[in-house]
């Protein structure tokens, strides 16, 4: 349940940055998400966590989406989550 309630705050927290939503919110709502995932041990959710904090952190300066993607992609590769780091692999080829 407690990783069930991570992963739906890191969705939201996805979506939020999407629409561009208040930077406190989505923040708060990432750190609700990392005490989830503390308590469920469920730690592969940690790096989806740390994506959203860098595409957060890149509305202040863009370049740090490049350095967080490019970081993001590497630990999703060592993980052997080939879709994720795909995915990323895709967006910085854009």
């Amino acid at each position: 349940m407690w990783f069930q309630a991570a992963l739906a705050r890191a969705a939201l927290a996805d979506a939020l940055i999407q629409a561009n939503a208040a930077e406190r919110e989505i923040s708060a709502l990432i750190a609700e998400a990392r005490e989830w995932v503390r308590a469920s041990g469920g730690n592969s959710l940690l790096l989806r966590l740390r994506e959203a904090e860098v595409r957060l952190a890149a509305r202040q300066d863009a370049s740090l989406l490049i350095t967080g993607r490019l970081e993001a992609e590497r630990m999703y590769r060592t993980m052997g989550a080939p879709d994720p780091a795909a995915r990323l692999a895709r967006e910085l080829a854009v």
